[in-house]
């Protein structure tokens, strides 16, 4: 399930169903590649999709090879 709404990373953690440690390395990932944004005004970190990871994953969603 794609979720293009603002999400803190612990919630994106139950969706995953990853530890902690995991979802935060992702998060970080995704987000030094652009592909989200991250609030930094709050602690958890507030993420959101940018147009770039957005456009990612209609390219994944069109073409499952794509990754």
């Amino acid at each position: 399930r794609i979720c293009y709404h603002k999400s803190k990373s612990c919630k994106v953690q139950i969706t995953t169903k990853r530890s902690r440690e995991h979802t935060s390395r992702l998060m970080k990932k995704l987000f030094e590649s652009g592909l989200v944004q991250r609030n930094t005004e709050t602690k958890p970190y507030i993420y959101s999709i940018t147009e770039k990871g957005k456009s990612k994953v209609e390219d994944v969603v069109s073409n499952p090879t794509v990754v």
